[in-house]
């Protein structure tokens, strides 16, 4: 798929986001805009409440081999997926503002399995991969 417009990613410091290697490629994308969080940044970062409430959910349950486990954890992601209001809580929690920086004429950017351009920014939302 070809996105069209400029493309901001927010990326943590793993090593081969940070490598030589990876700011070369950057570097040599105009169209690509790379923020790294700060080190140690989870509070910005709304992957951690979500890792943090399924671990939460899997206290204190026991399962006998590793395929039950991740039948279980698969299960729960699954039903984190059609909680949208829970889902939204973990981006709200990193009290980063989320909205484009300009108006938007296709309108209001929705969270769908879509690709919604407007010709200065390209928005991808999809639902969550599992």
């Amino acid at each position: 798929m070809q996105l069209g417009g400029p493309i901001v990613v927010v990326w943590d410091n793993l090593n081969t986001h940070v490598s030589a290697v990876m700011a070369g490629l950057i570097a040599a994308r105009d169209w690509l805009t790379v923020y790294q969080l700060a080190p140690y940044a989870h509070e910005l970062n709304p992957v951690e409440p979500t890792w943090s409430d399924l671990k939460r959910s899997l206290v204190n349950l026991a399962k006998r081999n590793l395929a039950e486990l991740a039948a279980l954890v698969k299960t729960r992601i699954k039903r984190m997926q059609y909680r949208s209001g829970l889902l939204d809580g973990f981006f709200a929690s990193t009290r980063m503002d989320l909205t484009p920086s300009h108006r938007c004429g296709a309108g209001a950017h929705q969270r769908a399995e879509t690709t919604i351009s407007c010709g200065v920014c390209t928005t991808v939302t999809t639902a969550w991969p599992w």
